[in-house]
Parts: structure tokens; sequence; C-alpha cells
């Protein structure tokens, strides 16, 4: 039997020498190592998480369906002027200019695990990576009236069950309204997942639901937060 590192460290050092994954926190990497660490290979157990977890979340969305996220939302927002936090932005690095049209942007601050996409976010966008799973970054103290969190939650959720809905309750303390995304059908549109995600919502969720629509194969729900005024 091949002799496996001995301590975290070790195990955290040899997922992150593959350079696929360089753009990813060392923190992060971490949280995605030590939940694959009783298995009987987890540095190839984490590698395929951080694989899943890149194809899941980056660079998924087009400019279509990126205008249909703000038609929404300027067809069920009263305000005319928003603060904008995008968690995960790496999904859709250019939404700034889209948002633009739509709204007045006073801030807008984009989150994301990975790096990836820093240079390809606008000037005007404040780029912030974070590890999601145990946030510490500087929007923790901010406050916000528009958080999109689009394909964050089945990411999350994935990694570890419940920390979905934890994040979602940080962002109901940092902002008036969330966008929150989920999938209607698997990646290859075969399977029908709806139900398991609805039902999420009326497990997870504590605010008001102030709208909601399906786009694709995807629900848009537009949540006003409980905490926040």
């Amino acid at each position: 039997m091949a002799n496996l590192p001995v301590s975290m460290e070790e195990l955290v050092a040899q997922v992150a020498q593959n350079k696929k994954y360089s753009f990813f926190s060392k923190e992060f990497i971490r949280e995605i190592t030590q939940s694959v660490a009783r298995k009987r290979q987890p540095i190839k157990e984490a590698r395929r998480k951080l694989h899943e977890i890149s194809s899941m979340y980056s660079g998924v969305r087009t400019e279509k369906e990126a205008r249909e996220v703000w038609q929404f939302l300027s067809q069920n927002l009263s305000l005319k002027e928003l603060s904008v936090l995008d968690a995960g932005a790496g999904e859709f690095p250019r939404f700034y200019p889209i948002a633009s049209e739509v709204f007045r942007i006073k801030s807008y601050d984009a989150l994301d695990v990975s790096s990836q996409w820093h240079a390809s976010f606008p000037s005007q966008v404040n780029f912030e990576q974070d590890d999601v799973l145990s946030p510490q970054g500087k929007w923790t103290f901010k406050h916000y009236n528009l958080c999109l969190a689009l394909n964050v939650v089945p990411v999350l959720e994935k990694i570890r069950p419940g920390a979905g809905s934890s994040f979602l309750r940080l962002l109901e303390q940092r902002a008036s309204f969330t966008l929150l995304s989920l999938p209607m059908r698997s990646l290859g549109g075969r399977k029908f997942i709806g139900g398991h995600w609805l039902n999420w919502v009326e497990q997870n969720i504590d605010a008001s639901h102030v709208a909601a629509k399906q786009e694709g194969n995807e629900l848009l729900v537009l949540l006003k937060n409980q905490t926040r005024k």
C-alpha cells in the first residue's frame, strides 16, 4: 500500500499542485480536502470535486440569459439605483455593463471562490476572492440593495449539505433583496430536478418571495429579506 500524507497540510499541498486549481484559495482547497479526507483516495476525490465545481460554476451563462436576468429584475424591483453584490461572479463576468443599461449602479462588488475571472471584470467592478464556505471578506461588513446568488446554492449544497442555506442566511443580513437561481433540469437537460429545489426553497428560505419566473432550465426567485429594511 502506498504511503499517504500524514497531515492535512500535506494533503492540501498535493491537491493544490495541479495548476488547474491554482485559482482557488488555499482555504477553499482545504475545505474541500477535509470533506473527503476519509476517502480511500482523498487527493483524487478532492481534485474531482474541484473539477465539478469549476464546470458547474464558471462562465456558464450566455449574454442572452444574462439580459433575461436583468429584464426580470427591472420588471420586479421598484428601485432605480442599486448597490450590487454578485456572489459567484465567475458565472458571468460581464454582468455589469448589462446591469448599467437597466439601473443606475452606485457600486458593484463581485465575489467568487476562484480568481480565474478577475481580469475579465470591467474596471468599475470591485472583485474579491473569498471562501464562501467560511466567508471573511470585506463584503461581509457591507450592505447592498441587491445580491445576485445565481447558481450558488446547488454548488454549495453539493460541496456540503447545508452550506447553501447558511450562505443565504448571511446574504439576508447583507442585502435588502436577493435574486436566487435554481436548476429545473440537470446539466444535460434530460432529468427534471425542479421539484427537489422547490422543496428546498420551502424548507430553507424565510424571506418573502417577491416574484418568480422560469427562464429556460432555471428558476429565478426574487426574495425580499426580512432582516433588512
